[in-house]
Parts: structure tokens; sequence; C-alpha cells
């Protein structure tokens, strides 16, 4: 019972399937280390000063790649949903770092990971998306993952106002990153990369 390859249809040559599980591991590990540099850019210089310097940086490479490449100028519409996503990332931005300085990291990264759930509902609601039973089911289990995490952290008498506000700003920041993948598969339907 020999191993399972399959083959990419691109270039007819054997693929391993472990590749997307190092693809996977290795882009948790970078985002991981992402947020923990995150924590601490917030931690010292506050949310607006790491928010203010993460989006000139951002702004600086996007821009770069942009102006690289054949550019046109996007239709109204288009930027109307340009920007949307901008004010929803801010959101996301900002309430996600406020309750990172606030929750251990662990904690904070386990809640973020219900915003693919919020978003597989969102996609239902406004994209008409048909959900699966087994997304149903995957996602029931995520939201006890992240029901397990606030017993946990709640089901002590000493726990801190801190901890329940940064608890819920970094809910409020998944539900609002959910809105952001629908916003980013509009963006993928209208505009070019």
């Amino acid at each position: 019972m020999g191993q399972a390859v399959k083959t990419s249809s691109l270039t007819g040559a054997a693929v391993s399937p472990m590749i997307p599980v190092l693809v996977c591991a290795l882009a948790i590990f970078l985002l991981s280390g992402m947020d923990a540099a995150m924590k601490s850019l917030v931690i010292a210089v506050g949310v607006y000063n790491t928010v203010l310097w993460r989006s000139l940086v951002s702004t600086l490479i996007a821009g770069a790649a942009w102006s690289a490449g054949p550019r046109s100028k996007p239709a109204l519409p288009v930027l109307g949903l340009h920007a949307l996503r901008a004010a929803v990332v801010g959101i996301v931005l900002v309430s996600f770092f406020w309750g990172l300085a606030r929750l251990p990291l662990a904690e904070a990264i386990g809640l973020s990971f219900v915003a693919p759930l919020f978003a597989l509902f969102l996609a239902a609601l406004l994209l008409g998306e048909r959900i699966r039973r087994q997304a149903v089911w995957a996602s029931l289990a995520g939201i006890a993952g992240v029901a397990i995490i606030l017993a946990g952290q709640f089901g002590q008498a000493g726990h801190s106002q801190d901890a329940l506000l940064g608890t819920a700003a970094v809910l409020v920041s998944t539900v609002f990153y959910g809105y952001n993948l629908i916003l980013a598969r509009r963006q993928a339907l209208l505009a070019k990369p």
C-alpha cells in the first residue's frame, strides 16, 4: 500500500501530499510570529502608532507592486468596494491589536480562529453560497473550541476586566475579518489583482 501521490495539472509532475501541509505549517508559523511582533509593538508604542506604521509599510509594498505592473484606473464601483474593505480592515486591525495587548498571545490567536466560521455563514447570507453539512459540523466544533478557551479564561473568579474587554475586542475583530474575507471574494470577482 504505497503513499498516494497527486499529479499537478500544470506541470504533469508528481506532487507530494506533504507540500500543502508544510506550506500551511509555515504560514501558521509566520503569522504567529507576526502576531507576537505586533503584540510587542502595541505594548511599546500603542495601537494607533502600530496600525499607522503597519499601514504605511503595507502601502509602500503594495504600491511598489502595483506600479511595477500594468495599471488601469478602476471603475467607481470597484473603488467603493476597495474603500469599504479598507474601512473594515481598519476595524479588524484596531480591535485585534487592542485585544492582543490585553490577552495572552495563544488565547488571542485561538479566539481569532473563528473568523473563517463567520465567513462561512456570511458567504451563505451575502453571496448565496451553499454550506455543506460537513462545514456546519466543523464550524460547531470550532465554536466549541472557542467556548473552551472562554470557559478556561472566565471560569475562574480572578479574571480581569481587561481580559474581558480584550476578548470582546478580538471577537469583534473576527466578525469583521470574516466580512473582510467576503469583501475580498467580491473584489476578486470585480477587480484585477
